[in-house]
Parts: C-alpha cells; structure tokens; sequence
C-alpha cells in the first residue's frame, strides 16, 4: 500500500494520470472480480473504461456493480486490437493500462506500473501473469508447464518475473503504456483482429528505439482456460498468429519458432521425451500426482501452437483487413554520415509514393539495411515523427553500428530479398550530392 505522500506525487490535481482499459465480451462470470480488483487500487486519480464487444450476457450489470464510476464504451466489432485503440483514444490519462477481464490486479498494481516507467524512461512497463493454482488440478499444472523455459519460451506470459528487466514483449493482458508512445506508433494494427496484437505493438514500439520493461511486483491472476480442450485451441489460434506475426514482421523470425512444426514430424521421439521432462517437471514442483495433466498440456502446446503456425501459411488472418494482399515495398538504404540519414526520409517517402501511390489497395513499406547481425527490415510507420525516430533507431549514433556496404552489396541483397518475400526492392545508396537522385533508386521486382 502506497503512503499519502508517495500517492499524491502519482496524481495530478483535477486530471487522471492514468486511463484503464478493459475489453470485454461475454465475460459475466469473471467481469465482477476484475473491476473489484481495479476498485481497491492505491494509486489515487485514475478512469476506467469498459470497451463492451458486443456481450449478450450481464457482462456489463456486473462491471458497473464491481466499479460504478466506471465508464462503458459499447464497440460490438469482435476485435480486440480496435477495442483496445477505441478505449485508450478515449481516455485522458498520459498513460494508459491494459488489463484483461479474466486478470485479476493486486492493489499496488497500478503504482508498481507507473512507478517502474517514471524511474526507467521506459514507454511499457509491464507484469507477469499466473494461473489461479489453488482453484483447480488443471490450472495447478498448468503453473507448473509455464514456469519453464520448454513451456513458456522464455516469456513472461504465465509466469512471474524474477526480477525487473527490460524485454522484447509485453503481453496485453497486463501493460501500462505512454499516451505519447501510442500516439507516435499509432497504436494497434487493425489486421491482428484476436491474435498477436500485443506482440506486433511490442515490435513496433521497440522499432523507434522504444524500450519495454517488466516488474515482478506487477504481475497479476489471469484466468486462462479453464481445461486442455479450451487451451488447445487457443494455443491452435497462437500458432496462427505467430505465423501472421512473422509475415508482418520479418525481424522477429527466430529458429525457436520451427521447433513446435517440427514436433509433429518427430512424435515417437518427442512423446516419450516431453513426458519424462513432464516428469520431472511435477516431481520438482512437489505435484508428481500432476504429472499426466502437465505432460497433456506440454503435447497440446507444442503440438496444437506448430498445426496452428502451418495453417497460418494458408490462412491470411482472421478478419477482412488482414485478409487483403498489400503490396510490399522494401527500400534499401546505405549507413552513411548524418548528412546522408537526414536524407532518408525524403527519399523514402518520394520512393514510395513512386511506387505505391499510383496503385490501388494498401503498399506496406520496409526500410532496410545490412548490420551486423544480418539484414535489418523494419516496417515503415505512417507518421513523420515515428519515421524520423525509426530511421535514427536504424542509422543514428545510438544504434548498434551497420557495417560500411556499397552499391553492389545493396543490389545483390535487393534481388535476394525480392525473390524471398516476393516483393518489390528499391537500393537507396547515398548518392553524391551532384547526382540526380532519381537515378540512384534501383527496382528489383519479384516474378
């Protein structure tokens, strides 16, 4: 519990600090217990908004029985990425936090939040998640798949952190985020509907030099499924939307992320080797009696999240944006002095419009560049301010150091990277200044 002093420094007079936002749809059965939750908070001025998907059920009558300052915004668009931006647009907090309705927040939730951005700069700050281990045999053994490394993949989705550390990704479930930052990124991207929206923010935030960090003291109870049948499908549905995830973002790809395919090529290897790691997993938690249930929900993770990632390949999305084909536009740039950086921008842009602007239906663009680690594609935002601090992230002082390349290197990458993702690539060196620019933009276009 925050002392008077402490909670007065975390509130502005006449104004919320902070903007809460819940989305719900049909969520009687637990709605009630995430607003109570959200009632006891010691953080001090703060608006809670309700984005309501539409429920059928009391969904709502419960909410407001739980918090009756709360406000109700009813947006039946079976969306979660555009519900979560219609609430915080709406909201007046400069920052704003996302909590599910299935979560439940201890009561320093909130101060734990905005306390660890104020201190580390961070733009999100977020917690760890858990399961209600004492209600049920399921959820006790799902704790114990997600404690690990092989049950989590390292994320902080269904665990609780060790300590404060900055990350890659933030789960949506449980994040608090600067208005500003929203505002610079655009907030959600519309084509991740139900799936991966969160992770796709993450990406994006981080893109523009954005840094991500999570506190142990904010983790909250998530409620997941309540049995293997409603976990397995969900984890079918993730492995859809990491496949969606990597199209978007070709950086994010991982070799971690061939293992759960994989698994389904090598069951007689991998039945008796998740079991006996299930195993130990229950006898190490002292819970051996979980052991069936833990090695169950070990299978339909991997097994269900690698058939979701192959559909994912044949399945565009899960709603009319994402199934739209947009053209894609890669521009590769040479590092260069500050002079030439500066220059990249208009450039870019004069690129695009050459390219896509003439053309009906949605271009995405990538910047590019070869760095140290290998090829760098990152998708081009809209706003002038978010493609100013993206190209800084990329070529500025603060960014890891592109290694020197010239023209050739550039165009050899250019036919690779059209032939690869089947797309339209465009080299972008930095041309002496008495040269005509338009000359120095190169088109590779995929057959």
């Amino acid at each position: 519990m925050a002392d008077e002093g402490a909670t007065d420094e975390l509130t502005r007079a006449g104004e919320p600090r902070v903007t809460v936002v819940v989305v719900a749809r049909n969520e009687a059965q637990r709605i009630g217990a995430c607003m109570a939750s959200l009632s006891v908070q010691d953080f001090g001025a703060f608006e809670t908004i309700l984005v309501d998907d539409g429920s059928t059920d009391a969904t709502v009558a419960l909410a407001r029985q739980a918090l009756p300052s709360l406000r109700v915004i009813s947006s039946p668009t079976r969306s979660i990425s555009r519900n979560r931006d219609i609430g915080w647009r709406a909201g007046r907090g400069e920052f704003v936090a996302f909590l599910d309705a299935d979560c439940i927040a201890p009561p320093h939730w909130l101060t734990s939040l905005v306390r660890a951005a104020e201190r580390t700069g961070a733009a999100a700050t977020g917690g760890g998640n858990v399961p209600p281990a004492e209600t049920s045999p399921h959820y006790a053994a799902l704790a114990l798949m997600l404690d690990t490394f092989v049950g989590s993949r390292g994320s902080v989705q269904g665990k609780v952190p060790r300590e404060g550390a900055f990350v890659a990704h933030l789960p949506g479930l449980n994040v608090l985020i600067r208005r500003d930052a929203l505002e610079i990124v655009g907030g959600f991207d519309p084509r991740f509907a139900r799936m991966g929206e969160d992770v796709d923010l993450s990406i994006r935030l981080r893109n523009l030099g954005f840094v991500l960090r999570v506190e142990p003291e904010a983790t909250v109870i998530h409620r997941q499924r309540a049995d293997l049948r409603a976990w397995t499908r969900n984890m079918r549905a993730y492995g859809r939307g990491r496949t969606w995830l990597l199209r978007r973002h070709p950086n994010a790809m991982s070799p971690l992320f061939l293992l759960p395919p994989l698994t389904l090529l090598a069951l007689p290897v991998y039945v008796p080797a998740i079991a006996a790691y299930a195993g130990w997993v229950a006898l190490r938690g002292g819970r051996p009696g979980l052991w069936p249930r833990v090695a169950a929900l070990f299978g339909a993770t991997h097994l269900a999240y690698g058939l979701g990632q192959i559909e994912g390949l044949f399945v565009r999305g899960d709603n009319r944006e994402a199934m739209r084909r947009p053209r894609r536009l890669v521009v590769l740039a040479a590092p260069g002095p500050a002079a030439d950086r500066a220059a990249i921008e208009p450039r870019l842009c004069e690129a695009a419009r050459s390219a896509c602007g003439v053309e009906s239906g949605r271009c995405d663009v990538y910047l590019g560049t070869l760095g140290k680690a290998g090829l760098d594609l990152r998708p081009v935002p809209e706003g002038a301010r978010a493609r100013a601090m993206l190209i800084d992230a990329m070529f500025g002082s603060s960014a890891a150091r592109p290694r020197r390349v010239g023209g050739a290197m550039l165009r050899m990458t250019a036919l690779f990277v059209s032939a690869m993702l089947r797309c339209r690539c465009l080299v972008l060196p930095s041309p002496p200044a008495a040269r005509d620019p338009h000359r120095a933009l190169v088109s590779h276009r995929a057959d």
